[in-house]
């Protein structure tokens, strides 16, 4: 269907400084679905309104909870920009087919706030791809809100996108019921809606998590590894208290230590909001007190910076830490490695706005598609260090993304 939209694009610029960049609400259960959508979900193997595809693509699995697996089982791929999200599966998440071009559609993105340079990534991918699909016919155009963290005004900026008439919203919440009820008049206004990063309690046309807590159980069983199993003194850097996000990494950390290495101790555990400054105090304080501590559960990479910079600055030797996939990180990871510093970070890549388009622009033009995606990347390990940090990107760069080497380097040049 044909809709006219006022394109009002309020992208944020991008800062310098490193800010952390978790938002993920996705839980080791994935996202709830209706059981008419969930009975669906093989409708993905449709890539096109007339071609059905093979019942299990390449790169795909189906999960138990009938989410479609999206993942990379050859780290070789994993490039830090100019990501090829064929990669991860050929499914309507990542790619269009010259078959459903048409260009009238408007696709919105509802951000609830972009205030790290994850947040700011993430805007930024959307709006690259979208420009691109506009000049090659695929939307008529696109709008970019941004709520500021106002939950008021994420509601707002749906409402206005509601009465403007736009065809899909691409939608990271402001929190996981807040939005349910605007949501539901939109999709009961015959609008698309696609959610991703912070999700939704509410049925939507299409989820795509990622597993916080597996990515806690990941890095607590590497550090029980680490630890040889014989024991060890552990402190836990947590992020914001109340979060899913946090209540679900921490679950995640701590049973994966707690199966790796029973024996461990953990001697602290903090809040630290994944903010460098915050942490970076609470470090201070957290060694201080405690003269042993041979191991660090982090949930962010500025948290992870904060801690290695604590050890440094108390002329204490680095222990194994896990971390996160911004160029900071990665950078810090780099500098000290050679003096025996190991540790595994998470990657929760920004373009999953970019998945969220495709899906829009796909389901629009026929496609059929899953109600939810799982988005499976491996976590980065020693090995991949080289491949992976870029000395003239600045830390608030995160790896795997679908910008361009040449807008990378515009946007996060050193």
């Amino acid at each position: 269907m044909k809709r006219k939209a006022i394109c009002v694009l309020l992208t944020s610029a991008l800062t310098a400084a490193l800010l952390a960049g978790c938002g993920s609400s996705g839980s080791s259960s994935g996202s709830s679905a209706s059981s008419a959508d969930t009975a669906e979900a093989v409708e993905t193997a449709e890539t096109t309104k007339t071609e059905e595809a093979p019942a299990e693509n390449s790169g795909t699995a189906q999960a138990e909870d009938n989410a479609v697996v999206l993942g990379a089982d050859d780290t070789s791929k994993l490039k830090a920009y100019d990501f090829d999200l064929s990669v991860l599966g050929d499914t309507p998440a990542t790619k269009l087919d010259d078959a459903v071009k048409d260009g009238d559609f408007v696709v919105a993105l509802s951000d609830s706030f972009s205030g790290n340079s994850w947040r700011q990534q993430f805007e930024k991918e959307f709006e690259a791809a979208a420009e691109k699909y506009k000049q090659e016919g695929y939307i008529s155009d696109y709008v970019i809100l941004d709520a500021g963290g106002d939950q008021t005004k994420q509601v707002s900026d749906i409402e206005d996108l509601i009465t403007q008439g736009v065809d899909a919203i691409v939608v990271d919440a402001i929190t996981d019921v807040a939005l349910n009820d605007v949501l539901q008049e939109a999709q009961d206004a015959g609008i698309l809606v696609l959610n991703c990063d912070n999700l939704v309690t509410t049925d939507v046309t299409s989820k795509i998590i990622v597993s916080d807590y597996d990515f806690g159980y990941t890095g607590g069983s590497w550090l029980g590894e680490q630890l040889g199993g014989k024991g060890g003194k552990v402190v836990v850097l947590d992020g914001t208290a109340g979060s899913s996000t946090d209540t679900n990494r921490h679950n995640g950390m701590v049973d994966g230590l707690k199966a790796s290495d029973p024996s461990a101790e953990i001697v602290a555990q903090q809040n630290a909001d994944w903010d460098y400054a915050t942490a970076s105090t609470a470090m201070g304080t957290i060694l201080s007190a405690n003269p042993e501590i041979d191991g660090v559960l982090s949930q962010g990479g500025a948290m992870t910076m904060a801690a290695i910079d604590a050890f440094v600055a108390a002329d204490r030797k680095l222990v194994p830490m896990t971390g996160e996939a911004s160029n900071g990180f990665l950078r810090m990871w780099s500098e000290y490695k050679d003096q025996g510093f190991s540790s595994i970070a998470f990657a929760n890549p920004p373009f999953q706005s970019v998945m969220c388009l495709n899906l829009a622009i796909n389901k629009l033009n026929g496609v059929k598609i899953a109600p939810t995606y799982q988005l499976n990347i491996p976590s980065i390990t020693d090995d991949m260090i080289d491949g992976l940090y870029d000395s003239d990107l600045s830390d608030s760069f995160w790896v795997f993304s679908t910008l361009s080497e040449d807008q990378v380097k515009e946007l996060f040049a050193e």
